[in-house]
């Protein structure tokens, strides 16, 4: 459906359109995180090529610019800050791990509802999808990156034998 009027009623329109529609996956995603994640991890788990970050670190330059990426989860209310390890407990590690995941499938969810507002027959369809990439892109290879790190370290701690040690009973 598209709105008539004035190009400000239309910008105004789609971009509350976005709004709600970033609202309600975030919504859903919360309520289902456990079920999301158990189901879809398999599909977000890092590919070989990525293990070393050398993709992410010498042609995608991700060191240099990540940390001038706001990271909002700290304005959300329960939301879990991934800009920085806070800790070196393995179940904070864990968590920051999953918190990761939960992370890749909300931006590509987010990301993948593109498409609804392509349909509309309007001049905004460049901005839209540049707005998307910009959005949404930047965070999803932040996340690619920071992946196989944590999972290294994870790793590194269980040959280690210091998961044990630094959780608790686990």
């Amino acid at each position: 459906m598209r709105v008539r009027g004035s190009p400000l009623i239309e910008v105004t329109a789609t971009f509350a359109g976005i709004l709600l529609v970033h609202f309600v996956i975030g919504v859903l995603a919360n309520k289902l995180k456990t079920p999301l994640l158990n189901r879809y991890s398999r599909l977000i788990r890092p590919f070989c090529w990525e293990e070393e970050s050398m993709f992410y670190e010498r042609i995608l330059h991700v060191p240099q610019w990540k940390d001038a990426m706001p990271d909002l989860a700290r304005r959300l209310s329960g939301g879990f800050a991934k800009d920085r390890i806070q800790s070196r407990e393995v179940s904070y590690l864990r968590r920051f791990e999953s918190e990761i995941r939960f992370s890749q499938i909300m931006h590509s969810a987010c990301f993948l509802s593109l498409p609804i507002f392509l349909l509309r027959r309007s001049g905004l369809r460049v901005l839209l999808v540049a707005g998307f990439l910009a959005a949404h892109l930047p965070c999803l290879v932040i996340q690619r990156y920071n992946h196989p790190r944590i999972l290294r370290v994870l790793s590194n701690f269980r040959q280690q034998g210091r998961a044990g040690e630094k959780s608790g009973n686990e």
